[in-house]
């Protein structure tokens, strides 16, 4: 055999996770479901290079934790795993709502507080380039509207951009300001009304979130 076959064979060995419902877990007696819950946290651990395996055990681990009295110790390493896990795989906004449990359960945890910072931060990054992208393609629309005089268009366009989580740093980044004061000065007052409100919020924004640095 090759190395790759041999590499194959050793993926192949890892066993798969069964899904086992709520109903079943609840037959099981309070110490049953707690070792239950230890044995898939520590799985989770253990088999941390096998990411989509890793994160399969510390969902049972929590599905576990939330149908019965699960010790807060061994509930907070279920969640902090399958937070992890979840954040491996881009569901930072998942991850963080597993985490806020965690940190409820053992609120000193300085350990729990900057993995729950970190996960904030890649968030915040995750949005912010989505904000981004959107409104590059929005600020295209936007100048194709304003020379095809399509003020329905407009209107539309002004809606999905006051929709968007806007702040100072995606903004300055976009220039939207620009295609947004446009619309502000437009004759029709359905588009020039709406304009005027985001170009107010853009203001806002500028006050609250510039660093001082940029004033």
């Amino acid at each position: 055999w090759g190395r790759g076959t041999a590499a194959e064979a050793s993926e192949e060995v890892l066993p798969k996770v069964a899904e086992v419902s709520n109903e079943l877990l609840q037959q099981f007696h309070e110490d049953e479901l707690s070792e239950w819950a230890r044995a898939h946290a520590a799985a989770g651990r253990i088999l941390s290079e096998s990411q989509d395996l890793s994160r399969k055990h510390a969902q049972s681990a929590v599905q576990a934790c939330q149908l019965g009295k699960i010790s807060a110790e061994v509930e907070t390493s279920c969640r902090s795993t399958l937070a992890v896990r979840l954040s491996e795989s881009g569901k930072t906004a998942e991850a963080l709502e597993v985490l806020k449990v965690a940190q409820e359960l053992n609120p000193t945890s300085t350990e729990l507080k900057d993995m729950a910072a970190k996960l904030t931060q890649k968030d915040n990054d995750k949005k912010s380039s989505s904000t981004k992208e959107a409104l590059k393609s929005l600020k295209q629309e936007v100048n194709d509207s304003l020379d095809a005089n399509d003020a329905a268009g407009l209107r539309m366009l002004l809606q999905e951009i006051d929709a968007l989580p806007l702040t100072w740093e995606v903004a300055s980044e976009t220039a939207i300001g620009k295609e947004v004061g446009k619309c502000a000065k437009h004759s029709d007052a359905t588009v020039a009304e709406p304009a005027k409100a985001i170009i107010s919020k853009l203001h806002r924004l500028a006050k609250t979130e510039r660093p001082m640095w940029v004033r």
